[in-house]
């Protein structure tokens, strides 16, 4: 879940998980979930590889909508010639509130 919750740059989300996870598994795992919350601190998921992850998942998965929205904000906050249009984009995201209403209140505070 780190790591997907990493690609989608959810990065608060990752560490609450990931804290309220240290507490419930076995001492012996304590040190490979630190690790994965050091990775988190420290790393940058290249843009390029979390562009072709979320865009595979959101094929693999219609449903995820969190993968969708981390998808247009990536192409969003840097757009490409070949991404989808501006307007494309805001098609899609008014479909994702319509089929998802209660995304209505989050948008509001993004």
């Amino acid at each position: 879940m780190l790591e997907i919750m990493r690609v989608e740059d959810r990065t608060i989300d990752a560490f609450d998980l990931g804290w309220r996870a240290l507490a419930e598994v076995s001492a012996g795992s304590h040190l490979a979930l630190l690790r994965e919350l050091t990775f988190l601190a420290l790393t940058e998921v290249p843009d390029d590889l979390a562009r072709s992850t979320l865009e595979r998942w959101t094929r693999a998965d219609p449903t995820d909508v969190d993968a969708e929205v981390a998808y247009l904000r990536r192409i969003g906050a840097e757009p490409r010639a070949d991404d989808p249009s501006r307007q494309a984009r805001l098609d899609r995201l008014t479909n994702l509130l319509a089929r998802h209403p209660t995304m209505r209140e989050f948008a509001k505070r993004s």
